[in-house]
């Protein structure tokens, strides 16, 4: 399900809001709502305007950096193309980089040293930082960051806010099943759900690049505790399904990306049981039924990865 035309006009007026306060130099009174939807949804918009900057200043210091290179037409060229292999385009950006004298950590300081300059940005993260601090202070009186989230190596603040913002109120899913669904992560006809062009999403696609693009990398990135689901899974996988290692090309010896990707799938999709099963315990209510597996197949309950406590 992508944002209902409601939340779409809300982030619209949030990001006027957070401009008109920023040129008025009225940080200070935004810090004074309280109430998790509103904070979350601010910072939300807050880290998301950020991320936009600073990518948009790293294109365009790349750009300078690449215009003198006799590769940057085909560069460009490709970038344009949507079916060009981005790993391609990638080794090109190296090479030409290369061939100009510069290496990539040369673009990376040249952002830093522009974001640095750039007021817009500097007041934003200063409005983000109060805002964590806020978040903070009210999902410490919270069981589900207390007694769950809070102890998940690789969830922070923001990513706990967007999670809980995201997700609502979780008596809304009877079942694990459903929320995986509802987040984009169940198996359709043997395949992952997508997004297909002109059919309307049957999942939240924020969520599911919440969970995949940002929680699953920083739970190995982290050595979450949820990092050994991924670590088992991709060593099963590299043993009963080598075909997965095959690059569609052909050309590598060895292609790891299927094996990572549906790893960390299977990953989030875990936590994601267990989040849904702290969610009630948080709230005080009895859990409504145990996962598939356990429920109807019969297997053996495992213990969870992080018990709720």
């Amino acid at each position: 399900m992508t944002l209902t035309t409601t939340e779409k006009a809300t982030k619209r007026i949030e990001r006027m809001n957070l401009r008109e306060a920023l040129r008025g130099g009225r940080i200070g009174e935004m810090m004074l709502l309280e109430d998790f939807e509103p904070c979350a949804q601010r910072l939300w918009i807050l880290d998301d305007v950020k991320t936009r900057i600073s990518h948009q200043v790293r294109a365009h210091a790349q750009n300078k950096i690449l215009s003198d290179s006799s590769m940057y037409p085909e560069i460009l060229d490709m970038m344009r193309d949507k079916d060009s292999d981005r790993e391609e385009i990638a080794k090109m950006i190296k090479h030409a980089l290369k061939e100009e004298g510069y290496e990539e950590s040369d673009i990376t300081d040249l952002r830093d040293r522009e974001l640095a300059l750039n007021q817009t940005y500097q007041l934003m993260d200063i409005v983000k930082t109060e805002t964590e601090k806020t978040l903070l202070g009210i999902l410490m009186n919270r069981n589900i960051w207390t007694k769950y989230l809070q102890q998940v190596r690789g969830i922070s603040v923001l990513t706990a806010s967007k999670l809980l913002y995201m997700v609502g109120d979780i008596t809304r899913f009877s079942q694990p099943s459903k929320l995986v669904k509802y987040s984009g992560l169940a198996v359709v006809d043997g395949e992952a759900d997508r997004l297909k062009k002109g059919v309307e999403a049957s999942y939240k696609p924020e969520l599911k690049a919440l969970l995949l693009g940002v929680i699953g990398d920083n739970f190995i990135k982290s050595n979450s505790q949820y990092r050994k689901i991924y670590d088992e899974r991709r060593k099963y996988t590299k043993i009963h399904r080598p075909e997965w290692g095959v690059h569609p090309s052909g050309k590598k010896k060895e292609y790891l990306a299927h094996y990572h990707a549906d790893a960390k799938r299977v990953m989030v999709k875990r936590f994601l049981v267990e989040f849904w099963k702290a969610g009630y315990q948080a709230e005080g209510l009895e859990v409504p039924t145990k996962p598939y597996p356990v429920a109807i197949l019969g297997h053996d309950e495992e213990p969870d990865v992080v018990p709720y406590g």
